[in-house]
């Protein structure tokens, strides 16, 4: 686990799995991921604290327990609102160059 923020962004916590990519690939049970910034910021199993968080999603129920994924129209509609809140705010800040512009240019 890493070292915590005293408050991050986004906790997704209550996942069946959380698998790592770090040196020791761990798989924590009943795990959390803590994102601040943008960035994983701390990730941890059932029994880890875990920080707190501005908005927090309870990964539980996402899956059913023969792994095929749990329709739900409205969770689809609201994430895809919200990324694309995320997509316009980075483009607008950071200046983002999108895959699709970089086909334009070349094409006209």
């Amino acid at each position: 686990m890493t070292d915590l923020p005293i408050r991050a962004d986004l906790l997704i916590h209550g996942a069946a799995l959380v698998a790592t990519v770090d040196d020791d690939r761990r798989e924590l049970a009943g795990g959390w991921v803590a994102i601040t910034d943008g960035l994983i910021s701390g990730v941890g199993g059932s029994t880890d604290p875990m920080p707190d968080a501005e908005r927090i999603i309870d990964a539980g129920g996402y899956v059913e327990s023969r792994g095929k994924p749990v329709p739900d129209a409205a969770r689809d509609a609201a994430y895809t609102r919200e990324l694309g809140e995320v997509l316009a705010e980075r483009y607008e800040t950071e200046t983002v160059l999108m895959s699709t512009q970089v086909v334009g240019h070349v094409l006209f």
